[in-house]
């Protein structure tokens, strides 16, 4: 069955969109961890608790315990251009802040955070998770 050059344009059409819907890992994110039962608003846990490593698989979350993490995401040559969306877990539910401000949450529903729609090779931002 050969395609009308209108279901050809159709076709090719959707093809090229298809692209920009995929997701391709630029790398891992190193993460620093602190634990408390208090409450902390987002600068004040960056300046009051003491971060340390933490790698991935490692356990942590007793009772009524809130875990901070926080890393630095400087973006590659392959970011250029592209949208750059940030996808990790914790364990749990966690508000996110990028670059101080909060960008959303990571919950059961929302697996991702929109960090920007055009990368630019170089560009840092700090990433802050409460969970």
């Amino acid at each position: 069955m050969s395609l009308s050059l209108e279901w050809r344009h159709r076709i090719m059409a959707w093809r090229q969109e298809l692209t920009q819907h995929f997701i391709q890992p630029l790398g891992m994110i190193a993460l620093e961890a602190a634990f408390t039962k208090d409450q902390y608003q987002a600068a004040d846990a960056l300046t009051s608790l003491a971060f340390n490593p933490i790698l991935p698989g490692d356990t942590w979350g007793a009772k009524w315990e809130y875990g901070w993490f926080r890393s630095a995401l400087t973006l590659p040559t392959a970011a250029s251009g592209q949208m750059i969306a940030l996808m990790m877990d914790v364990g749990g539910e966690a508000a996110v802040y990028v670059d101080g401000e909060y960008a959303g949450a990571f919950d059961k529903e929302h697996k991702y955070i929109l960090i920007t729609d055009a990368g630019q090779p170089g560009r840092s931002y700090d990433i802050l998770l409460e969970a």
